[in-house]
Formats: structure tokens, sequence, C-alpha cells
């Protein structure tokens, strides 16, 4: 009867071993327009990083460099968290709050230097 225990709590540990990993990177786009913080499951992550480099951009897996940008707005579904910096100067914190609210998403307001 003592192995019943034993045997649900390995069950246990087995089962949450498989669960899919969460990565995280950037991408930011080669005209420095804006950048995208990833936080989601490795796979995903790694198809996200693929896409950043053919489309000419530049993937780390660091976070993006908040300097300078006006804004973020932060979008998440399940495990999955995307944030994405602008330094669009043509627009200003209350268009992309506005788009960000249109998304679902969350505003991230720029810190100041």
């Amino acid at each position: 009867m003592k192995t019943l225990p034993f045997l649900f709590a390995l069950a246990l540990a087995l089962v949450a071993g498989c669960r899919p990993q969460n990565a995280t990177g950037s991408c930011l786009r080669a005209d420095h327009s804006r950048c995208t913080d990833y936080s989601e499951r490795a796979d995903y992550v790694s198809e996200a990083s693929d896409e950043c480099v053919l489309n000419g951009d530049t993937w780390s897996d660091d976070p993006c460099s908040t300097t300078g940008y006006v804004g973020a707005c932060r979008t998440s579904s399940g495990d999955s968290v995307e944030t994405v910096w602008s330094l669009d100067h043509s627009r200003t914190s209350t268009e992309i709050q506005s788009a960000c609210v249109v998304a679902n998403g969350t505003f991230i307001a720029a810190s100041s230097p």
C-alpha cells in the first residue's frame, strides 16, 4: 500500500517534466522602428527567431533595450507574452496606447531618461 503514493508522486513528476519549457528573446527590426520581446514556449520562440532573421532583422536572447522608445504594447495568450516596443516617433504615446487597447494589450509607457 505504501507504493501507491510513491507511484502517484512519480507520475506527477513525469507529467510535470513533459510540459513545454518557456524561452525568451527579442527581435529588433532592421530600421530600428520597433523591437519585440518574446516570452513563450521554446518552440514558438525558435520560430520567432527564424522569422526575425529571415526578415533581415536582428535576433537576441536578451530583452529589447528600451532606450528611446515611445512606449510598448504587451499582449498575452496562455503562456505566451509578446511586448512590442515602438521607436516610431511619428506616432505619439497616445496613438500607440489606443492601438494597444484595440489589440487587447496592456500599454507600457516609456521611462524618462
